[in-house]
């Protein structure tokens, strides 16, 4: 199967929407454009953001 090609430009894209720096107390956004199935791993980026939470609090 061959990947389709993004009808993005990634590089512009990425120039055009670099974030600002976040401020302290800000919540941090994480955005997935991929398709949710256990092999892209995203309950491993969710179980590292719910452990970092829970380390922060203590």
């Amino acid at each position: 199967m061959l990947p389709l090609p993004l009808p993005v430009d990634l590089a512009a894209a990425a120039h055009e929407l670099r974030a600002a720096p976040r401020q302290a107390g800000e919540p941090l956004r994480v955005v997935c454009t991929s398709m949710l199935w256990d092999g892209k791993g995203q309950h491993v980026l969710l179980d590292a953001v719910g452990r970092a939470r829970a380390e922060a609090r203590t």
